[in-house]
């Protein structure tokens, strides 16, 4: 899951990247393609760590699931043996 401590972080990391919207232009000069290089490995790097949690949330809860459903099954099984179902 996401907390609010990363949602937050997210839309920090949103903020820094908004200056390069279409919409809005920034100042030309000499190194303005270092700034935008810069900017994006920046949020390459995000992403990416972004990305890593989100995988690994994936997997804990897959595996959760594989436990939820054996335990459904145990106690479905039970029931059938003792009648009730």
């Amino acid at each position: 899951m996401i907390t609010n401590k990363d949602a937050e972080e997210f839309e920090k990391m949103i903020d820094k990247i908004k200056p390069m919207s279409t919409d809005i232009t920034m100042p030309r000069g000499p190194n303005d393609l270092e700034e935008v290089i810069s900017v994006l490995e920046t949020r390459n790097k995000y992403l990416h760590k972004h990305v890593e949690k989100l995988t690994e949330e994936v997997q804990v809860l897959r595996e959760d699931n594989v436990k939820l459903a054996k335990q459904i099954d145990d106690k479905v099984r039970k029931m059938r043996e003792v009648g009730a179902i």
